[in-house]
């Protein structure tokens, strides 16, 4: 019978088809590689913050490649005490739990999030193997000059009239921006708020400002701010420093085709 703890989704069957599905993650000279976003003809950038569900997904990987005592799984593993300084539910939940899949993994180190990017290069490069594809590219984090220049691209005025000045950023609040948002529908977060919140830039990249801040190439400078941030230590040229994992910073990779 009906319940209030069961859903359901649908899938596809491709029932006559004699071309073979297109497998996730694999790059083409048609479109853009999954959940990028076009900046040149060498350079895309993910759309989103690398989330918790593609974090566990590289965890899982390293478990059942290695196993569960190995060092590439632990090394994996985030911090999630970065929360017991706010409320141990997050310390609990955040990471594992299904209701913060679409939010952005934090507890990650520097050393981590270029770990990532390796495995994301490799795993992709096998399945352009399976499609002869020969075309040289790599994950890695963006430099501070490829972030600055997707960050500074703007809103255009068709978001901004469809939210007025509501779409902007998942930042720390004034006493009188509090005021306004509390009335204001999904314009308030309790710490992070899922990784395609608020409207895109115009490149269509989501959150480049704000929710959590964005480790570069330079080890320990964040860029963009967080929810723990104000709009002044968020703007486009101020850094933000960092030892060790925490909970306001994550990540987002790009992709670039290399000669």
């Amino acid at each position: 019978t009906p319940s209030v703890n069961i859903g359901f989704r649908p899938v596809v069957t491709h029932i006559t088809t004699t071309k073979p599905l297109t497998l996730i993650n694999e790059p083409s000279k048609n479109q853009n590689p999954p959940g990028t976003i076009q900046i040149n003809s060498k350079l895309y950038m993910d759309a989103t913050e690398i989330t918790n569900i593609s974090w566990r997904e590289y965890v899982y990987f390293q478990k059942n490649t290695f196993g569960k005592n190995s060092k590439e799984y632990r090394d994996a593993l985030p911090d999630t005490t970065v929360w017991d300084s706010l409320h141990q539910s997050y310390s609990k939940y955040y990471y594992q739990h299904p209701a913060y899949n679409n939010y952005p993994v934090v507890g990650v180190s520097y050393e981590q999030a270029v770990a990532y990017c390796k495995w994301r290069t490799d795993r992709v490069k096998e399945v352009s193997k399976l499609k002869n594809d020969n075309e040289s590219f790599v994950y890695r984090l963006p430099t501070k000059d490829e972030w600055e220049n997707v960050a500074k691209s703007g809103y255009s005025s068709i978001n901004t009239k469809k939210d007025g000045d509501k779409h902007h950023f998942n930042l720390k609040r004034s006493k009188e921006e509090f005021k306004k948002a509390v009335n204001a529908l999904n314009d308030i977060t309790d710490v992070t708020a899922p990784a395609t919140s608020y409207w895109p830039n115009d490149y269509g990249v989501y959150n480049i400002i704000g929710n959590v801040a964005e480790m570069v190439q330079d080890k320990g400078v964040a860029k963009g701010g967080s929810w723990k941030h104000t709009s002044e230590q968020s703007s486009l040229t101020n850094n933000l420093n960092y030892t060790s994992p925490t909970n306001w910073l994550g990540f987002r990779c790009v992709f670039e085709i290399v000669e």
